[in-house]
């Protein structure tokens, strides 16, 4: 049997660590892309003005404050990674209930849902680089992980332009 360094599961964590914090700051910007973008459609398909269906945006900000109060207190008794996923998964939820969203109550509760899942991702990714990167490597690992957001938004809105001109 051969020994492996004891480093070798750090390195094998680290080279996957990266890639899946940077996708899940990418999964951030999709929300704010679409309803941006596409503000005026979602109006009309619910039959709403565009200011009343731009409070869907003002509620998840309000959420998004007060989640974020509530995560700065658990993250410190909670691991990570359960809150990443458990904000992913909000995040996704949300993308679900808007795509299904049969009315504007609807929608502005699935919509909302961003707003819980947000401020779990956004700090918990930085969070998690912090605890399981060396630290020669946080302040690189920090830079991919502001790219990935940014990304999102350079390669989310053509994308979704696109695909709003097919729909």
């Amino acid at each position: 049997m051969e020994d492996r360094p004891k480093n070798s599961d750090e390195k094998s964590v680290g080279r996957f660590l990266l890639p899946a914090l940077a996708t899940a700051r990418f999964a951030l910007a999709p929300p704010a892309i679409t309803s941006g973008l596409l503000l005026v459609d979602i109006a009309s398909t619910f039959d709403q003005s565009i200011g009343v269906m731009g409070q869907m945006r003002t509620t998840a900000s309000t959420l998004s404050m007060i989640a974020a109060l509530i995560v700065a207190v658990v993250s410190v008794r909670i691991r990570h990674k359960p809150l990443l996923l458990t904000g992913l998964s909000f995040i996704g939820v949300s993308a679900l209930g808007c795509y299904f969203a049969p009315s504007y109550t609807t929608m502005l509760m699935a919509y909302s849902l961003v707003g819980v899942g947000a401020p779990m991702v956004g700090p918990i990714t930085m969070a998690l680089a912090g605890d399981q990167l060396p630290r020669r490597d946080r302040s690189r690992a920090v830079g991919w992980l502001l790219s990935g957001n940014s990304m999102s938004y350079l390669i989310g809105a053509p994308v979704i332009a696109y695909l709003a001109g097919l729909g």
